[in-house]
């Protein structure tokens, strides 16, 4: 049978997915879209499957899957390394040899990235970010050859066979496709992330940069650039300039770590000009792709690339507030603000609170109005307090006397607070009026008890500890 085991990049897209792999569907997606993304070719998942099976390596495998289990690491290192000596010794099909070597020939033979593109490197509740390789400065045919069959057995590396162990993902029918590009040689390169992961705002993009080649960053041996960009009104928000003391760079074959020029060292890898035009990258994908993106891109004789883009997995469920406006909003956990309660509700438990605070709060006029008040994510409630994080006197309350409140989410407020108090104060509005509107919607009968509760609040501030005390008891008897 004629099968055809390379795809150009320029025709797949996402919907390609499962017969390519992700990263090389996104490429080939953003590449249809008309963002700047090198030139290359895609060897298919079922190019990963027919060399398994020719040299037997599926057998193995799954007599390897049957005895091993996350509670033996060291059984699965020793099983890893075993299984990836069985692809680098094995042989790659003549026929699909003849297909990369023309589609090698087409961008050149020049010097090229080989990334590895799993058919399962991100799903909703795991992520297979930077668990595969990839080899940067591939030159010739061989060393080509030798590439792909490092990264298909790179699915089967110890930090990936055990992620998948412990997260239940088995079997020998998982595969690997292979992204083959042109390679940028970067004058500096980073990565962009289109929300940011420390605080889950999306309003807010984090762009980080070095100079050389992207690995540095990637594998932590440079300290980048930092801005953190307000994604609406286009300002940075926060630089932080890094020493960077070592790049990736080029080298006959492959890449090393060399010292940065020193008059680079504490110099700014971009201006903010650069920055600006990296974010309208990272909207633009954002908004084609329907969610936020962990972006790695690279810079070369004056114009940005994209390199990779996919989901960033580790963001907190969005919490929308009420009207949807572009203010900022402050929500805590219900459950945490006082009752210290660590784990998921229920289904029923959170319709349970939900209904019980509404119901307690407001008159029945306003229930349904006032609803959006309390929302749901991730088997938690989370109640907005934005209006009361604008009151200074709450700051020092927070601040001097947090024992009302369970200390982590004390801790939390504080920062909030302290990172974003100008957002906070010019934002806010006057209590005269905050306290009618507020006083038209509550339930009358919380309003009575507030009222009737103050002179009770009063006596037991005013009255000595002990006699309260007593008082209490005496109360309690009775």
């Amino acid at each position: 049978m004629n099968i055809e085991y390379i795809e150009q990049l320029k025709n797949v897209s996402k919907l390609d997915n499962g017969r390519i792999g992700t990263k090389g569907a996104n490429l080939g997606e953003m590449m249809k879209a008309g963002f700047p993304v090198p030139e290359g070719f895609v060897v298919v998942v079922d190019a990963y499957r027919r060399f398994i099976s020719d040299n037997k390596i599926d057998v193995c495998i799954e007599q390897f899957l049957h005895t091993l289990n996350c509670d033996d690491y060291e059984k699965v290192v020793s099983a890893s390394h075993e299984m990836q000596n069985l692809f680098i010794q094995g042989k790659i099909p003549f026929d699909i040899v003849d297909q990369i070597d023309r589609a090698y020939g087409q961008i050149g033979y020049s010097e090229v990235a080989v990334r590895s593109s799993a058919a399962a490197e991100d799903l909703p509740d795991t992520s297979f970010a930077g668990q595969y390789e990839t080899y940067l400065n591939v030159i010739g045919k061989d060393e080509l050859y030798n590439a792909i069959k490092k990264c298909w057995a790179s699915l089967w590396n110890d930090r990936a066979l055990y992620y998948r162990l412990k997260n239940r993902i088995l079997g020998v029918e998982l595969a690997q496709g292979i992204a083959v590009q042109r390679l940028i040689n970067s004058e500096k390169s980073g990565v962009m992330f289109t929300a940011n992961p420390i605080n889950s705002r999306r309003d807010q993009a984090i762009v980080n940069a070095s100079w050389g080649l992207g690995e540095a960053i990637v594998d932590g041996d440079v300290t980048p650039d930092q801005w953190i960009v307000d994604k609406k009104k286009r300002i940075i928000v926060d630089e932080i300039i890094a020493d960077k003391e070592v790049m990736t760079a080029r080298k006959q074959n492959g890449i090393e770590l060399v010292l940065v020029p020193k008059d680079k060292v504490k110099q700014a890898t971009l201006c903010h000009k650069g920055v600006l035009d990296l974010l309208e990258f990272g909207v633009n994908l954002e908004k084609h792709f329907g969610c936020p993106q962990d972006i790695e891109w690279a810079f070369y004789k004056g114009k940005f690339y994209i390199v990779q883009s996919r989901p960033i997995t580790s963001l907190f469920p969005l919490l929308e507030p009420e009207n949807n406006d572009d203010r900022l909003h402050i929500y805590i956990n219900f459950l945490m603000s006082n009752q210290a309660t660590h784990e998921t509700l229920t289904p029923l438990g959170e319709d349970m609170w939900r209904r019980a605070l509404i119901s307690i709060i407001f008159n029945r006029k306003n229930r349904e109005k006032c609803s959006g008040w309390i929302k749901s994510a991730a088997g938690r409630l989370f109640i907005d307090v934005t209006e009361f994080s604008r009151i200074e006197k709450g700051w020092d309350k927070l601040l001097n006397n947090p024992s009302d409140m369970d200390p982590t989410t004390t801790k939390a407020m504080l920062q909030v607070i302290k990172r974003d108090i100008d957002e906070l104060s010019a934002q806010r509005k006057p209590l005269y009026k905050i306290v009618p509107g507020l006083l038209v919607k509550l339930n009358p009968s919380l309003i009575k008890f507030m009222v009737t509760s103050v002179p009770k609040v009063l006596y037991g501030i005013l009255s000595p500890p002990e006699k309260s005390i007593y008082k209490a008891f005496e109360y309690g008897n009775k």
